[in-house]
C-alpha cells in the first residue's frame, strides 16, 4: 500500500498536500516517513539506468555509449555502470521498467533454447 502511495506522490505533488489531510483526519500520520522514504526511492529510481558490461572499455567507447544512452532515455539520467564478467561480452541497460539484454551471453542462452529472432 505504501509503495502506490509513494507511485502517485511521486508523479504528482498535489497529491501529497491531499494525503497529509487524509492521513491526519484518520490519526494515521506515523505512515508519512515511509511512504515519503519510498517515494524518494522510485523518483531516484526513475532517474537511474545502469550500465553492465561485461568488462571496463576504454574511456573513448564508454564515452560512445553513454552519449548513444543519453540520447534515447535523455540528459537527465544518472548512467550507472557495473561489470558483469558473466556477460562473456556486449552489454545490458537497466531502467526502472526496461531492461535491454545485448549480450552475448544472452544471444547464447536464444540460439539454445531456439528463441532467437531473426530480421
Amino acid at each position: 500500500m505504501i509503495a502506490i502511495w509513494a507511485k502517485v506522490l511521486s508523479e504528482n505533488p498535489m497529491a501529497a498536500k491531499k494525503l497529509v489531510e487524509v492521513l491526519k483526519r484518520k490519526n494515521k500520520e506515523r505512515f508519512l516517513p515511509a511512504i515519503s522514504k519510498k517515494a524518494a526511492k522510485i523518483y531516484s529510481d526513475e532517474k537511474r539506468i545502469e550500465l553492465i558490461l561485461a568488462r571496463p572499455h576504454a574511456l573513448t567507447l564508454a564515452n560512445r555509449i553513454r552519449k548513444n544512452i543519453q540520447e534515447r532515455f535523455g540528459k537527465d539520467k544518472e548512467i550507472v555502470e557495473k561489470i558483469d564478467p558473466a556477460l562473456v561480452g556486449g552489454y545490458r541497460i537497466k531502467t526502472d521498467d526496461l531492461l535491454i539484454k545485448a549480450s552475448i551471453k544472452d544471444f547464447l542462452i536464444q540460439i539454445k533454447n531456439g528463441t532467437l529472432r531473426t530480421i
